[in-house]
This record gives structure tokens, sequence and C-alpha cells, in this order.
């Protein structure tokens, strides 16, 4: 995961006042599903190509879930500010508006969860294969958490995405993370798929909530 440092206390990132104002009392709940396996990132592997892959896919149901969910439809509708890269995490150029875009890659990217707006994530995540390759095949299930935690936030740095999986122009691709330590906790369940032969996939059951003043990453930012 990437780990914020911030030598000088005295800089700060400041949330959006009321991220709770953003989802309302229930939690919005998201089910991202990625048909295939997920490989083990190894070191010196980027595994680029997978990870922007399994975001496309996701990329799709979290455009549905903007489009349908009564909490983030009308700021859909609304539109997004844009944003650049700060020292510590992107910075809107509108700070009053809690969503924002960054182009890169050909793309408007857009994360639901950021430091600027004080939403957080609890995952449920279950692996399914057969019985050996759920845990251990090419690679440990901390590696493959690994890729999957990366798929799940925007990508950053132009190594990240290989360069015939660029955009054609300003389309807006959603992502569930601006970055992964926005996670505030999650669970691993791997299970036999009942297919022969054994089909795999990757369910993420996000649960999507305001964090602001409960969130130790968070806090270390006021």
């Amino acid at each position: 995961m990437l780990l914020f440092r911030v030598p000088n206390r005295d800089i700060r990132v400041r949330p959006w006042p009321d991220p709770a104002k953003l989802i309302g009392d229930d939690a919005v709940d998201i089910l991202l599903e990625y048909n295939d396996y997920i490989p083990a990132k190894k070191d010196g592997e980027e595994q680029s190509g997978v990870k922007q892959t399994i975001r496309r896919v996701f990329a799709d149901t979290l455009r549905r879930t903007w489009r349908d969910s009564p909490q983030l439809s009308g700021w859909q509708k609304q539109g997004f500010v844009g944003a650049k890269r700060g020292p510590w995490a992107h910075e809107p150029d509108d700070q009053s508006v809690p969503f924002f875009m960054v182009p890169m890659f050909g793309f408007s990217l857009i994360p639901l969860i950021s430091w600027h707006n004080g939403l957080g994530c609890d995952l449920e995540i279950t692996l399914k294969g057969d019985k050996r390759s759920a845990l251990k095949r090419r690679g440990d299930i901390d590696n493959r958490l690994k890729v999957l935690f990366d798929a799940l936030r925007m990508p950053l740095r132009h190594r990240e995405v290989p360069g015939n999986m660029f955009g054609s122009g300003a389309d807006q691709f959603f992502c569930l993370l601006e970055d992964d330590s926005l996670i505030r906790k999650f669970s691993v369940e791997a299970i036999q798929s009942g297919c022969s032969p054994a089909e795999h996939s990757a369910e993420i059951r996000a649960h999507v909530i305001a964090i602001d003043g409960t969130h130790e990453g968070l806090n270390r930012f006021r």
C-alpha cells in the first residue's frame, strides 16, 4: 500500500466539511466482480496490464452506481471539478465540491473515495477457484491482494497503465479509491469453485462510509 508521510505537520489535507452528507445515514454498498484469475504481484513486476483490465471492469460497475444511487446521482449531475496532484493528495480546483476528476492516460479519472471528501470503505473479498489455486497458485494470497488493491485505486504514474490501454479522449473513468490507504478494514475468504474445471473469480463487496474523525490514517492529516 502507498504510505503518505507528513514531515511538516503544518501541511494538512482538509477533507470536505461533512462527509456524512455525501451518502446520508446508510452506507453505499457496491458489488464489484472480476471473472478471471488474479495473478500475484512479484518483485520487479508491475502487472500494469492486468490491473488496468480489472479497473476497466470495475469502472463500468462504478459508472452504473453513480447513475443509479440516490446518494450519488445528484453529485454526478452537478458535475466534477478538476484537480491536480498536491504534495500528499489531490487538490480540487474548487474545495467546496466533494468529487473531482483528473485528466490522465486519455481518461478523466474520477475516484469515489478520496482524502478530500473524507469517505472510506470496508471490503469483503471472496476469491474463488480450485482449492489449491485459490490460495497458492503462482503466488500467495498477499501478493494477489496487492494487485487487487492497486486495481481498486486510480493509477497515478505512467508506468501503471500500458500505452496501448490509454483512453482516446476525456472519457470518464470511475475508480473506487484515490488511494488504497483509504481502505479502513477488509476481510478475505478463498472458496472452491463449484464448476469443473474450476472457474476463477473475485468478488468485492465495498461498503462506502463516512470515516471523517474515525480513520487513523485520515487523522494524521489534521
